[in-house]
């Protein structure tokens, strides 16, 4: 009996499908469907979950797909959805739409029970269920945790921006035992930023934040708090790095006036601390505030005491501090002392080592000169008298040198003396500008170097180089009509690294074409070359030294055949005779620009589009993409040849290109996938020109 019902069920729906029905609703609209005249070798029925809730406030998808033997998908084949339970199902049509499906929505219905629902798919004599249970709704609790614990990864951060503290925050029971799913909120302050990885403590009761210094770079402390519910901890770590230093004259002349500090604010990367607050006091002179600039720094100008003595001046700025003291004395009384031991090291850093040029007027683009003089065990050693200069300048640069402190910087009590390089209107070659500290213990005479230190650094100007690489990648158009390869263009300076803001322009052409096709051979689809070896063609002009009118010359056996393009200059118009269907092809000295006289230029300009994707400048990185689409159908039988072109290189190497040859890098890509299947045969299979032997005619 039962057998007998279930066959009754099925009678009745086959009847529904042969009518277009199979939904509970009556009134589904008909989304994709088609007419219902294919018909297929097999169902698959997919649900989108399980289960679903006995609440009726969700639904769930069900995915009927009609396969072919082959088990491809077939578009316009009846299918039916049904399902039983007092259950509802509305349907996006009564035949499978394009990508071979009818897809259906379950919902419970006004039955609101528990229960299983069979979900039944049918077209023709193909039968296939899927069941969905009906279950309660969850109920939900949020957990809570007895105490948290908050580590910190490390207890100091340093200022330069790019470096960050991981804060994990644990959460555990009465027992100390982890607790998931528990709330945690992060806090910090110290104008500091927290990412947190999430809103509640994962399975292993964690709950992880990066914590990061954010825009202030001043030396400081922060605390991270995590809270849930009423129980809070925290944990600190210290912000350093931020380095405060001093160039000075160490003696003046009382009631002198002009004087200058110069003082820097650099990160720990040694990047200049722009716009920070800094304070000078002094018990004598008073407190004076100001502001770096762009490189850092604040000069300090002050009158000498009237009378001798010596000058205590306190710089603080970004949590850091500097005490310098100066000699006042009677004009003209004294000097400064001299060094009291002969360094045993002198070294000269220059800080940045690359630095660009500046604009007429500007001196904004500047390079910290650092002279460091070491005696026995590594002492610093003071007072040693230093000028600044280039060596000679070999290189003719116009950038200049200089230091505060009259005729000579001084070592302070840390050994180091400071100037300034400041370049020009002129770039220099990579490490092409040599900066020297000429320095003795004693005052010397300006014109000559007792002994020396030296270094090299790079003034930059524009780009210098462009160049252009891919992968191995291929994609596909969104209309899965085309393939798409992208190419990765790099603009670089003269010390190699990266320009931003150049402004590429690309260009692609396609100088030959290939006729043939592909055969499997027993593990993939492999190209077949049909052209003979014969197939090398140049064009000649009309010359003094070639009467001939212009015409294709055939030059004789080739290792690599290929067929030109015949559009000579490349101007996208035919410069040929008339072109008659059926009519007799002219001689080989007479067709021009139309080798294979099919009345048509080939290759078309309009096979291969070229564009930059997204900005056509490069990024900070030096970076900019550019791409190339083709009918698949092109796949490997055209070569192509991109060319990118960098604005406002100043080299020789403003161009690149990328060539994409048959017998080269290989042409126009197509997917590995597209030649591994035996049942599918490539868009590319035969060639669009043709699979003939020679280059003469359409075939």
């Amino acid at each position: 009996m039962a057998m007998l019902k279930k066959l009754f069920a099925l009678v009745a729906l086959l009847a529904l499908a042969s009518c277009g029905g199979g939904s509970s609703n009556p009134k589904a609209p008909d989304n994709g469907g088609g007419t219902g005249t294919a018909s297929a070798s097999d169902l698959v029925l997919s649900l989108s979950s399980a289960t679903i809730s006995n609440d009726g406030s969700g639904s769930v998808t069900a995915v009927a797909t009609a396969l072919d033997a082959k088990r491809n998908v077939v578009a316009d084949v009846p299918v039916v959805i049904a399902v039983d339970q007092n259950a509802t199902v509305q349907v996006t049509g009564a035949a499978t739409a394009d990508d071979g499906t009818v897809t259906g929505t379950v919902r419970i219905g006004s039955d609101t029970s528990n229960r299983v629902i069979t979900v039944t798919a049918i077209s023709g004599s193909i039968t296939r269920t899927a069941s969905l249970a009906v279950v309660d709704t969850p109920t939900t609790t949020t957990p809570k945790a007895a105490d948290l614990n908050l580590v910190l990864s490390s207890s100091k951060l340093d200022n330069g921006g790019t470096n960050t503290i991981t804060a994990t925050v644990t959460a555990i029971d009465s027992r100390r035992n982890t607790v998931a799913s528990v709330p945690v909120t992060f806090t910090v302050d110290g104008n500091a930023v927290i990412t947190p990885a999430g809103t509640t403590t994962g399975t292993n009761g964690v709950l992880t934040a990066t914590v990061g210094i954010g825009a202030d770079r001043s030396s400081r402390a922060v605390t991270v708090t995590a809270t849930s519910g009423t129980i809070t901890k925290s944990a600190s770590f210290s912000v350093s790095g931020a380095k405060l230093t001093a160039s000075l004259s160490p003696l003046v002349d009382a009631g002198s006036t002009g004087n200058n500090i110069e003082y820097q604010l650099l990160d720990n990367a040694g990047a200049a601390m722009v716009g920070a607050t800094i304070t000078v006091t002094s018990t004598v002179l008073g407190t004076t505030t100001g502001t770096t600039n762009s490189q850092g720094k604040y000069v300090y100008t002050y009158q000498a005491p009237s009378s001798a003595t010596t000058l205590v001046l306190v710089a603080s700025a970004a949590g850091e501090s500097i005490t310098e003291s100066i000699t006042v004395q009677a004009a003209g009384s004294g000097s400064v002392p001299v060094a009291t031991e002969v360094p045993t090291s002198a070294s000269l850093t220059p800080t940045p080592s690359v630095v660009s040029v500046n604009s007429a007027g500007s001196t904004a683009n500047q390079v910290e000169l650092r002279a460091l003089f070491l005696g026995a065990s590594n002492q610093p050693v003071k007072n040693i008298r230093v000028r600044f200069d280039l060596a000679d300048n070999a290189n003719s640069s116009d950038g200049v040198t200089s230091w505060l402190g009259g005729n000579y910087a001084y070592s302070d009590s840390t050994g180091v003396a400071r100037g300034t390089f400041t370049p020009g209107l002129r770039s220099s070659p990579t490490n092409g500008i040599t900066v020297r500290a000429c320095w003795d213990t004693t005052d010397f005479d300006t014109s000559t170097c007792p002994h020396s230190a030296t270094s090299t650094l790079t003034v930059t100007s524009e780009a210098l180089s462009v160049n252009i690489r891919t992968n191995e990648l291929i994609q596909e158009g969104t209309a899965k009509l085309t393939y798409i390869k992208q190419f990765v263009v790099m603009v670089v300076d003269a010390a190699g690294q990266a320009k931003a803001d150049v402004v590429i322009t690309p260009s692609v052409d396609l100088p030959a074409y290939y006729k043939g096709f592909f055969a499997w051979d027993g593990s993939k689809w492999a190209q077949v070359m049909r052209l003979a070896s014969t197939e090398s063609y140049r064009y000649e002009y009309q010359s003094e030294t070639n009467p001939n009118p212009d015409a294709w010359v055939n030059q004789g056996p080739t290792a690599q055949p290929s067929c030109p393009n015949e559009d000579v200059n490349r101007n996208g118009v035919r410069e040929a005779a008339a072109y008659v269907s059926g009519g007799t092809a002219p001689a080989l000295a007479s067709r021009r620009e139309d080798l294979n006289w099919n009345g048509e230029l080939d290759p078309r300009k309009a096979d291969v589009a070229i564009k930059m994707v997204g900005s056509s400048k490069t990024d900070s990185s030096g970076l900019a993409i550019v791409q190339i689409e083709y009918g698949k159908d092109l796949a490997s039988w055209v070569d192509f040849v991109i060319t990118v072109t960098a604005s406002g290189i100043s080299g020789t190497e403003s161009r690149a290109r990328y060539v994409g040859t048959f017998y080269g890098n290989g042409n126009l890509p197509y997917p590995a996938s597209a030649v591994s299947n035996e049942n599918t045969s490539p868009a590319f299979v035969v060639s669009p020109y043709g699979s003939g032997t020679v280059c003469t005619d359409g075939n």
